[in-house]
């Protein structure tokens, strides 16, 4: 059977007292705690604040990762995916027309007129281009 209970204390360290004699209690097997907050309002405060149990906050962290996983792969991995994808089909078009032998010999797999072309990275690119009608 499971019982919910709230408990006030005049003393602000009274909960925090309260919430470690249940864990020592419930190491002894005599009780469960499936779960439990401690809510404090210290005197002159303008806000409570709230402590959770440790395994709230990894079941909290297993739901942001998981979430974070499904929003990752859904909308950023289509987006870099699209531009690795872009970026091979330039480097594909640019050298198309174009075989390298065994022995590291450049040679045409098309008819055309053989281009040249430096990129500003200091490499040299070779394409073939088809003759013009």
């Amino acid at each position: 059977m499971t019982t919910f209970t709230v408990w006030k204390f005049e003393d602000p360290d009274g909960a925090e007292q309260a919430a470690s004699i249940l864990k020592n209690v419930q190491s002894d097997g005599l009780i469960k705690v499936i779960d439990h907050a401690v809510l404090t309002w210290p005197v002159g405060k303008s806000r409570p604040t709230l402590k959770r149990t440790h395994d709230a906050t990894w079941h909290d962290t297993g739901w942001g990762a998981l979430w974070g996983l499904i929003v990752g792969g859904l909308f950023f991995m289509p987006l870099l995916g699209a531009a690795a994808g872009a970026g091979i089909g330039a480097v594909v078009q640019a050298t198309s027309g174009v075989g390298i032998g065994k022995d590291h010999t450049i040679f045409a797999t098309a008819d055309g007129a053989v281009r040249f072309k430096r990129s500003t990275g200091g490499r040299t690119y070779v394409s073939v281009e088809p003759p013009s009608s």
